[in-house]
């Protein structure tokens, strides 16, 4: 993503690409904020060894759950509206070509200063995830095959080339990656 590096990260929270929908952790974290008139949150990002609803699945890696009346006016219910939408779409796609929905969850962030006036936004860490829609009408966004995931390629950045062979051994060591 290609922005001005004073961006509004709540815009990175969903982005369709060529690849499917890339769920920003980052951006989705600080939608965490919003809750409803008991308290609950709108968006749920379910923390490593987090009871998940009493249900015990640790693949739940976010919910997004619709918000209604008052909830939707303010600035971040329009932004948990907005990914809510996103999710509704990329799972109307999938619905009509028989498929699950092409999703990738994107894990830390990594601003790229091209030049002066622009810079590249981007998760650095990408993890395959399916989407489903629950019962109760939420979203539910599972990491499919954490064993899938990779450093992000920069790609068309050549000067970033020593750096990312550091990011991959590092995230190796920590086994953050497979391999």
């Amino acid at each position: 993503l290609h922005s001005k590096p004073d961006v509004d990260p709540l815009r990175l929270a969903a982005a369709k690409d060529e690849s499917g929908l890339l769920l920003h952790e980052d951006a989705l974290r600080r939608l965490t904020e919003l809750a409803d008139a008991h308290g609950q949150p709108f968006v749920k990002i379910n923390e490593p060894g987090e009871d998940h609803h009493g249900g015990g699945d640790d693949a739940v890696w976010v919910r997004v759950r619709r918000p209604e009346g008052d909830d939707r006016k303010s600035p971040l219910g329009a932004q948990v509206c907005a990914v809510y939408a996103q999710l509704f779409g990329a799972h109307q796609e999938a619905l009509r070509e028989g498929q699950g929905a092409q999703l990738t969850a994107g894990v830390g962030m990594v601003r790229w200063k091209v030049d002066s006036d622009t810079s590249i936004d981007h998760p650095l860490v990408l993890i395959p995830a399916e989407l489903v829609l629950d019962p109760s009408g939420d979203f539910v966004v599972r990491l499919a095959d954490a064993a899938r995931a990779s450093i992000w390629a920069f790609p068309g950045v050549s000067t970033v080339a020593p750096a990312r062979l550091q990011l991959e051994a590092c995230a190796k060591d920590y086994r953050l990656l497979g391999g």
